[in-house]
């Protein structure tokens, strides 16, 4: 995972091959990569920090028993039906060696 501003910055970087680390999309729906692993754009990530790994093994989502609750609220607007959706869930990291979180260098500038 990874913003857009630190993105930029990672398809610069080279290994001590020459090769970069960071590899486009080959076609529509496949992910960019950083070191040959998927990468997810989040904007609200912070600059310069990256958080790599394998998320399917280092992360576990449980949905909440309760599953979807949905409540009709056809009184505040009449003539129109608004739904309120609520849907519980829980997670948490169940193998740090799976993901990490790396930070850049500050730039120079």
């Amino acid at each position: 995972m990874v913003n857009s501003t630190t993105a930029a910055k990672l398809q610069k970087v080279k290994n001590a091959n020459g090769d970069y680390i960071w590899r486009d999309r080959l076609q529509a729906g496949d992910p960019d990569t950083l070191l040959g692993l998927p990468v997810e754009y989040l904007e609200f990530m912070p600059d310069n920090v990256i958080a790599l790994g394998d998320f399917k093994r280092g992360y576990y989502i449980v949905d909440h028993e309760t599953g979807v609750r949905t409540r009709p609220d056809n009184l505040t607007e009449p003539g129109f039906i608004k739904i309120f959706t609520q849907k519980y869930l829980g997670g948490g990291v169940v193998d740090s060696n799976a993901i990490k979180i790396l930070a850049l260098p500050e730039d120079d500038d």
